[in-house]
Formats: structure tokens, C-alpha cells, sequence
């Protein structure tokens, strides 16, 4: 019973020690990200349309807007928003897909 207890135990324990620590922070980065797009502040959907503007690829961009850059100066965030989110791994409302 014991070496069946030690077989299952250790590698479970060895699975737990190297994956937990990566999908609790994964969590908590996604738990703030829904936090934040869950506000009404139209600041904060300013801040992550400028994110997106000047840290995403290209084809992400283009993917959401025709003009991205012309969408920011113009003060359409939205498209851009929603590039951002899409790149955090959330859907518009703020929850995970």
C-alpha cells in the first residue's frame, strides 16, 4: 500500500510543484485584466487601445482595424480595445472565451 502511495504521490506532488505556481499567476493576470475592462472608465479603454497600438504585431491590429493608427488619433478606441483584450486572452465583456 505504501509503494502504491509513494508511486501515485511523488510524481502528482512533482506535477503540482512545477505547474501550479505558472497557472496561479495566469489567474491572477486574467483576473486583473477582467477587472479592468469590466469598468466603465472610458480611460481605461483609451489606455488599452494605446497599448495595443504600440505593442501588438501588425496583423493583430489589422485584424480589428482598417487604419489603427487613424482609429487612435480619431479617439475610436474600440477596435483597437478589443485587440488588446483579444491579446490578453478575453473577450470584449471582459470574460475568457
Amino acid at each position: 500500500m505504501l509503494l502504491g502511495l509513494l508511486t501515485w504521490a511523488l510524481p502528482s506532488l512533482l506535477l503540482l510543484v512545477w505547474f501550479a505556481p505558472s497557472r496561479l499567476r495566469e489567474a491572477r493576470r486574467l483576473a486583473q485584466a477582467r477587472d479592468a475592462v469590466r469598468s466603465a472608465d472610458p480611460a481605461r479603454r483609451r489606455l488599452l487601445a494605446l497599448r495595443a497600438a504600440l505593442i501588438l504585431p501588425d496583423e493583430v491590429l489589422f485584424r480589428h482595424s482598417s487604419d489603427p493608427a487613424g482609429d487612435l488619433l480619431r479617439g475610436r478606441f474600440e477596435p483597437l480595445a478589443a485587440a488588446q483584450l483579444e491579446a490578453l486572452g478575453l473577450k470584449g465583456d471582459g470574460t475568457v472565451p
